[in-house]
């Protein structure tokens, strides 16, 4: 056999074995659509811009329910140079309602619950010092951004969680683009229930796929607590197994795992308080920066965010919403949709756009009914209004009908939650629920005082 074609059958051969094993050629990134495809933001470069803040725990006192004030822990940021013009910009802070109980504890910073919205663009360089002065340990979980593992704020695993006294600062560029949010992720169960949550916004470099002639944006942080864990009523120590008054507005100074130290178990997973930016129906009303506003022909941004523990099903009356952005994530105008009811689960980020199509005044909720509701009656909850420009007047009427409270004199199932928290059937469960309470802020306190807790400063 000639040389030439020796070496053909050979390589002939050679091809069909590959074949057969599996081999074959490489991939040709211009055929395949997957090849070279990275997760958003992974190829972000650096802006040439830093954004430094300071940030900080404090105890909190906010009505998040008709006549409930609730015991809260908030997450305060401030500029860490107040001449910085970008930093001071990034802190976008809620405005408090009355029955939030504010004072100027951290000067020259916002405290809120959610806490402050923070808004800075992708490729920035975001610089926190968490100076923890807080009796309880905590950390910043940046959820969803794509930060260097020593930064992620995950006791345990990328760090030690930040104890009182004690400073932690996170570093890194802002990779990701869209809606996402930062948490406390020591004890998530109640450090998170108690209010260390806040929506994070990051303005992309690419703007082309964005939505277009959008008229304002709303910010909705949906959240949910067991009123019984954040209580304005607190047991008498005297009358109730020791260690319960401590538990109603602290927790041991310690995180769970960590050598003897367990946390009480938590009624988190049972709420009967759920809240949008920190407060239910009818205080939603009321909150200008949970309401939506807006005027015919106009086309609003809604930024859901959902720190709950429940799936949430939001549903506009009289509207379609398109969906937009999924986790921050963009959607391809072509696989953008529309619906009128928007599944959440906690974790999750939705962006919708909401078209300014139907004048009046429309109510826009959560289709889980048991969730409009405020320690189980109606009405409550997770649920607000479109109220379109001359339709003001309309909508004020409905709060009479709404008397809801979480008192605990008249909800049979504060006693039994209390034994929850507390570990296990106790005579609590079936006791009278007023019996050896006191409350906690009226003239008529009886037996041992409860600590008294700090208030926080709406800021800047």
């Amino acid at each position: 056999m000639k040389p030439q074609p020796f070496a053909l059958l050979c390589l002939l051969i050679a091809s069909s074995l590959a074949g057969c094993t599996g081999t074959s050629a490489p991939t040709n990134a211009a055929t395949d659509p997957e090849a070279g495809r990275h997760a958003p933001g992974v190829d972000t470069l650096p802006s040439g811009r830093t954004i430094h803040l300071k940030a900080k725990v404090v105890d909190l006192e906010q009505e998040v329910a008709k006549g409930f004030t609730a015991n809260l822990w908030a997450f305060c940021f401030g500029p860490a140079d107040p001449k910085d013009e970008a930093s001071v910009a990034a802190i976008e802070p809620w405005k408090p309602l009355p029955g939030d109980k504010v004072a100027n504890l951290a000067a020259g910073m916002s405290c809120s619950v959610p806490g402050p919205t923070l808004r800075v663009h992708q490729g920035d360089r975001v610089v926190v010092d968490l100076a923890n002065s807080h009796m309880h340990p905590h950390s910043i979980h940046w959820h969803g951004q794509l930060v260097n593992w020593t930064q992620d704020g995950a006791p345990g695993v990328s760090q030690d969680p930040v104890g009182t006294g004690k400073s932690f600062t996170y570093d890194f560029i802002a990779k990701k683009a869209g809606t996402l949010w930062y948490h406390c992720h020591v004890d998530g169960q109640e450090h998170i229930m108690k209010g260390l949550f806040g929506a994070m916004i990051v303005e992309p470099r690419d703007t082309s796929q964005e939505p277009k002639n959008i008229g304002h944006e709303v910010v909705w942080v949906l959240s949910t607590a067991n009123h019984v864990e954040l209580m304005q009523m607190v047991p008498n120590p005297s009358a109730v197994p020791m260690g319960l008054g401590a538990h109603a507005g602290h927790l041991p100074t310690c995180m769970s795992g960590t050598p003897d130290c367990e946390q009480p178990p938590s009624a988190a997973g049972n709420p009967d308080l759920f809240m949008i930016n920190g407060h239910s129906f009818p205080f939603t009303m009321s909150q200008e920066q949970t309401l939506i506003k807006i005027k015919e022909g106009e086309r609003v941004r809604l930024r859901i965010v959902n720190a709950g523990e429940t799936v949430e099903t939001i549903h506009p009356h009289g509207h379609d919403m398109l969906i937009t952005h999924r986790d921050g994530n963009v959607l391809p105008a072509g696989l953008q949709y529309y619906v009128d009811t928007l599944d959440i689960a906690p974790g999750q980020r939705i962006d919708v756009v909401l078209e300014g199509t139907n004048p009046g005044v429309w109510m826009i909720h959560t289709h889980v009914p048991s969730h409009e509701t405020t320690c189980g009656r109606s009405g409550g909850g997770i649920h607000s209004m479109i109220v379109y420009d001359g339709f003001e007047s309309k909508m004020h009427g409905f709060r009479a009908e709404l008397p809801a409270t979480c008192n605990v004199s008249t909800a049979p199932s504060a006693a039994a939650a209390l034994g929850k928290v507390l570990g296990g059937e106790t005579e609590a469960a079936t006791a009278d629920p007023m019996e050896g309470m006191h409350h906690a802020h009226g003239p008529e306190m009886a037996g041992p005082a409860p600590p008294v807790l700090a208030t926080a400063a709406s800021g800047t």
